[in-house]
């Protein structure tokens, strides 16, 4: 808790500030007045997808809305703010950027000639002005840069390499220059590795699978700002100079504790996030024993260089149930993936899934640590603990002027 300081508690709110599509043959950018915009979406799925996903739903106006369509390769740039509301006088003195990048549009609309043509002939039989005609029009949106770097191809051959430089190579071939990466396990050289044709995933997988990275395993995953390669400990482990390293959750059911305020706020004296919610807010799922089984709860392991057979199985396996293992192929001499593979084992398999009202969307970052403390007892046994994000599902929705910040996120125990 801060202390000599008087808390206060952030509500935050965000600011469309541009949206415009840049076409092909077109000298002007089409610009989206605020008011036609109904919601943004911004999908993180840091255990699935290597990039962010921005989903729009508008109204657009006919005429635009068929230049787009028949645009091969129409690009938005779009602008977000986001600031402090503080009720009728809302802080735009803490006002920062949340988006400011192109992006390219995607669409499920195939047809744009034919939906023209039927759409001309409602409106003529309306006898409406057609530029006052205005179409539902649902988009994604994809990071340009991150387009191009996911579908460049690296091929190389290494002479001779430290494992590090490997990795760096990767990300420059990509031209990726804003990085936060934890520092590898293996700190160890190879030679004479060809490294067969791959994009980047592919080529960090290739590199672990070969000579492993971390023991504990690796995440990777292009934010809109920065490119994560972090390893799977339960600690922070790389981060940005100031950066706060923790976010930390108090959970209290609304009369368990009066005294607690739900909200978030800056807690400069612990270098942390502070963000109080309600227990309904929360819910806790488990992997059951039916689901583990379908899975594996062990871990046969087979040397193909010395054909030494290992087993592990996991700590959570009780007496008298049947292990289910995954066979995993050891090709190259050395211990990471076996490492990896045995934490995964050892984790708890519990997730935490939030639901969050008017929150700072920037502090859900996958270099995190996420720390919950529930208020009872008898919750906190078994749930308290280090967690890391596993997913941010943001939806902003016009409230006037301005946009209201609801999402869900989840957790998983490390």
């Amino acid at each position: 808790m801060a202390t000599g300081n008087v808390i206060k508690y952030n509500m935050f709110k965000y600011k469309l500030k541009e949206i415009g599509f840049i076409l092909k043959g077109e000298s002007n950018p089409i610009k989206l007045s605020k008011e036609y915009v109904m919601k943004i979406e911004i999908i993180k799925l840091f255990d699935e997808n290597f990039f962010p996903i921005v989903r729009v739903s508008a109204n657009i106006p006919v005429n635009d809305y068929y230049k787009i369509l028949a645009s091969p390769d129409a690009k938005v740039n779009l602008m977000i703010n986001t600031y402090i509301d503080s009720g009728e006088n809302a802080n735009y003195a803490f006002e920062k950027p949340f988006i400011n990048s192109l992006f390219q549009l995607y669409t499920d609309d195939d047809t744009p000639f034919l939906d023209k043509m039927f759409a001309n002939k409602e409106v003529g039989l309306q006898g409406e002005n057609k530029k006052d005609q205005v179409i539902p029009f649902q988009f994604y949106l994809f990071k340009v840069e991150h387009i191009r770097r996911y579908r460049k191809i690296i091929n190389t051959v290494f002479r001779s390499a430290p494992l590090t430089d490997a990795v760096i190579y990767g990300f420059n071939q990509c031209g990726i220059d804003k990085v936060l990466m934890t520092p590898l396990a293996n700190r160890g050289s190879f030679s004479n590795a060809i490294m067969p044709p791959c994009n980047l995933l592919g080529f960090i997988d290739n590199l672990n699978t070969r000579y492993g990275l971390y023991t504990t395993g690796y995440r990777i995953f292009q934010d809109f700002d920065v490119l994560y390669l972090l390893d799977r400990s339960e600690k922070c482990t790389a981060y940005r100079e100031k950066e706060y390293k923790e976010v930390y959750f108090q959970v209290a059911e609304y009369s368990s504790n009066q005294s607690l305020i739900f909200g978030s706020y800056d807690d400069k004296d612990n270098m942390r996030y502070v963000v109080n919610i309600p227990m309904n807010a929360i819910s806790v799922s488990r992997v059951n024993n039916i689901v583990k089984d379908a899975m594996h709860n062990g871990i046969i392991t087979v040397n193909t260089a010395n054909n030494k057979v290992t087993k592990s199985n996991a700590k959570l396996v009780t007496t008298g149930t049947d292990v289910n293992y995954m066979i995993y192929e050891k090709k190259f001499n050395h211990g990471f993936m076996e490492t990896a593979h045995n934490a995964a084992l050892e984790t708890n398999n519990i997730v935490i899934s939030m639901f969050l009202n008017e929150f700072n969307a920037n502090i859900f970052t996958l270099n995190k640590e996420f720390v919950f403390t529930f208020v009872d007892p008898n919750i906190a046994k078994s749930l308290n603990g280090s967690y890391a994000i596993s997913s941010l599902i943001m939806s902003l929705e016009r409230d006037g002027e301005n946009y209201l910040a609801s999402g869900t996120c989840d957790f998983k125990r490390k």
